[in-house]
This record gives structure tokens, C-alpha cells and sequence, in this order.
């Protein structure tokens, strides 16, 4: 089974930049624009482009108000939006995230202001994955794993109640990064938080994430496939056609030890959506392959220890 090590509990690590966000976002025109008391985006140029303000930096709280200011700038433009994020690419948009995250955690004083720009952040790459073609998609998806601690940023992305959802392209190819990522490095790309004094993560990012689990050694574990794959859940029939290529059944639901991330509450929700997502009874041979091939993995522990994991159909027989 895939085990969690601490090389992996921060996903790919490389170092951070020492430079400051401050720096290009003042000099950005966006940003110049909006201290002149001007609105809107700034005349296209070669020499206006905001996709370098928004490098991945360590950050200041002066910091994320520059990037907020320019994130409510580049809102107005979608196309701009869009082209700036694919710019800044996947690993940039983790190392933008955390380095927010950063100025939150070491100055609570800012964490609103924080909170709100990594939720503009958020917003804007849901809005801006709906206008990525597919090999965008798939690149920002590997690069979200090779950001520093990224993990976390990973697993904010991809879950949002309050609705900035992103593209169910950019979700299945998040689920591919992990996979792919899973099963070369023989590992799992989970990531450790401790609990602050209030009891909650250390990290804002990770204190908006449902159902963290506990490591049993005081600390939180951050596990973005468990969040990926509940979303996967919500596009049905998609999410049972990506689930059933390639052999994922069997690393999903067989070789990954989720016992020592976040449990199996992930892959039986991604189950159960999936026979929520088929109408009839009987189920369609697509999903009937699922359930035979989750019951032979399951059948001897998982379903044996907590057997309403199962849907319901499974759990009384199918006709």
C-alpha cells in the first residue's frame, strides 16, 4: 500500500524566492493604475502584462492587498484573467497561495484580508479554468504538485462550499496529477499541519478544509485527493468514466492506504455518487464493473469493518 513519508507530506519541495510580491505588484501597471485612482484593466502593451505580479513570492501584508487589488482588477477581464493564471502556471499558483497563507499564519491580525485575497485567488482560477483548452489544463494540473507545501494550496482548490468551483476538465486532470504522482513516487502527497492554540490548523488555508483527520501524534493530516476525489463525485457519470480507465479502481480502492490519510469516507462517497449519478436500478454494466471490482477489494476489511460504506444497492443485493 501507498504509505505517507515526510518527503511527501509537502509534495515537491524546492526553495522559495526571497523577493517580494510588493515588488513587481507595485510596478505592475494594475497596480499603478489603482493608486492613481484609475479603473479598470490598463492599455494592452508588451510591456503591461500583469502575468509577472502575480510570481510567487514571500509575502507581507502590504502583499496581499497589492494581489487582491489586482485580482479585482484582472476579474474585470476574463481573457486577461485567464491568460495571467496560465502564465503564472500551476506550481506559481500553490507558491501564491502559500505565501499568502504565510502572512496569515505569522500575522493573525491580517488573516481577513488574507482569508479574502486566497479566496480571490481561488475564484479566479475557477473562473479561468473554464477558458484553459485541455493541454493548459493538464499542465497547470501537474505544476499545482511541484509548488513548495503545496499540498495544502492543492486541496483549498479544489473543494469551495461557497460555490468557485473549478472546471471539471481541471478537476480530473488534478486527479490524474495525483494518480500519476501517487504511483511514481510510491508515496502519498498528503501533508502534516499542527493545531494551533484555538485547536484549529496552523495554516488558514487548511482551517477552511472539512474533515481533516488526526495522525494520532497531535497533528492534522492534509489530503488533497480526499477533497479531489469528493468533487470528482459530484460530476457523475464523468467521474465514473475517469475512475474506471486506466486501472484506478485498483489503486483508488486497493493499493492506496487511506487509513493513514483521510479513511475511506473519499472513495465510498466517490461510490455512492456514483450510483446517485445512475437512475435506473439495475445500474449500467459500467457501474456494475465498479461495484464487482470495489466488493473484491473491499470485501475481506473495508466493507467487513464498516460495512455502509457501501451504497445501498450493493449493501441489499442488486436485482
Amino acid at each position: 500500500m501507498r504509505r505517507s513519508s515526510p518527503a511527501a507530506r509537502g509534495g515537491a519541495q524546492r526553495p522559495a524566492s526571497r523577493s517580494c510580491l510588493a515588488c513587481c505588484c507595485r510596478s505592475c501597471p494594475h497596480a499603478q493604475r489603482r493608486r492613481a485612482g484609475q479603473q479598470g484593466p490598463p492599455a494592452r502593451t508588451p510591456t503591461s502584462r500583469p502575468r509577472a505580479c502575480l510570481a510567487p513570492r514571500s509575502a507581507s501584508a502590504e502583499d496581499v492587498a497589492a494581489v487582491s487589488l489586482l485580482l479585482t482588477d484582472l476579474a474585470g477581464d476574463p481573457a486577461e484573467q485567464a491568460a495571467a493564471l496560465a502564465a503564472l502556471d500551476g506550481s506559481g499558483l500553490t507558491d501564491l497561495l502559500v505565501a499568502l497563507d504565510m502572512v496569515g499564519a505569522a500575522q493573525p491580525e491580517h488573516g481577513a484580508a488574507v482569508a479574502g485575497a486566497q479566496r480571490q485567488v481561488r475564484a479566479a482560477a475557477a473562473e479561468a479554468s473554464t477558458a484553459w483548452d485541455d493541454a493548459t489544463t493538464s499542465r497547470i494540473a501537474a505544476g499545482l504538485l511541484e509548488g513548495v507545501n503545496a499540498a495544502t494550496a492543492v486541496a483549498y482548490l479544489v473543494v469551495d462550499p461557497a460555490g468557485a468551483r473549478v472546471d471539471l476538465r481541471l478537476a480530473t486532470a488534478v486527479g490524474d496529477a495525483l494518480h500519476e504522482w501517487e504511483q511514481t513516487h510510491d508515496q502519498l502527497f498528503t501533508m502534516l499541519d499542527s493545531i494551533g492554540p484555538s485547536g484549529a490548523p496552523s495554516s488558514p488555508m487548511a482551517s477552511t478544509l472539512p474533515g481533516l483527520a488526526h495522525d494520532g501524534f497531535g497533528m492534522l493530516v492534509v489530503d488533497p485527493a480526499d477533497l479531489a476525489l469528493r468533487h470528482l463525485g459530484e460530476h457523475g457519470t464523468d467521474a465514473l468514466d475517469w475512475l474506471l480507465a486506466d486501472d484506478r479502481v485498483a489503486y483508488w480502492f486497493g493499493d492506496r492506504d487511506w487509513a493513514v490519510a483521510a479513511g475511506h469516507a473519499a472513495p465510498a462517497a466517490l461510490w455512492n455518487a456514483m450510483h446517485d449519478a445512475v437512475a435506473t436500478e439495475a445500474g449500467t454494466p459500467e457501474l456494475r464493473r465498479l461495484d464487482d471490482e470495489v466488493v473484491v477489494l473491499w470485501s475481506d476489511g473495508v466493507l467487513r469493518a464498516e460495512p455502509d460504506l457501501a451504497p445501498e444497492r450493493v449493501r441489499r443485493g442488486r436485482p
